[in-house]
């Protein structure tokens, strides 16, 4: 039986975040950044209660992959940027565009982190992929690049500190 762990946050997100490994210190790290950055109520806590995202939403690319597709599928019109969060993040992305009819590059790139793929659906507005590495682990990523890599992707995505939405 596959874990299905729905999305969270904004249901009209500009900044998409596709964590393929959702844990919970890996999850405070983020929801950490996030509020740093203006987009999160709380500096802790992802899915508890009273947190908020604006302009921001969280997807899972654990277990059925056609979970993925269908969040993309509800959201993606509105997605200008997608953080895929480490190399299963950076795949489950492009397979979850590609469903969508959002082709990438033959062969399409692969993750390396600080990569971007720019893709432009038929009929609309382009999506920016950004790749970066999975916050699970603190060496590999210090708070500080986590902070400026969620940020430049917040600006990227034209998403402004608490800029509302219906979290």
């Amino acid at each position: 039986m596959s874990t299905i762990v729905p999305g969270y946050g904004d249901t009209l997100p500009k900044l998409l975040i596709v964590d393929p490994a959702p844990d919970p210190a890996a999850e405070d790290r983020i929801a950490g950044s996030l509020h740093r950055i203006g987009v999160a109520s709380r500096p802790t806590g992802l899915r508890a209660p009273g947190q908020h995202l604006f302009g921001t939403r969280i997807v899972s690319a654990v277990g059925d992959a056609s979970w993925l597709d269908r969040e993309y599928a509800e959201v993606g019109r509105w997605v200008r940027v997608i953080v895929a969060l480490g190399p299963t993040g950076w795949d489950a992305t492009l397979r979850a565009l590609a469903a969508a009819g959002v082709v990438p590059p033959e062969p399409a790139p692969g993750f390396a982190p600080g990569a971007r793929l720019t893709l432009t659906p038929a009929g609309g507005r382009p999506v920016t992929v950004l790749g970066i590495d999975h916050p699970a682990d603190p060496d590999l990523l210090a708070d500080a690049a986590l902070d400026a890599e969620l940020a430049a992707a917040q600006t990227l995505a034209g998403v402004s500190a608490a800029c509302g939405g219906r979290g």
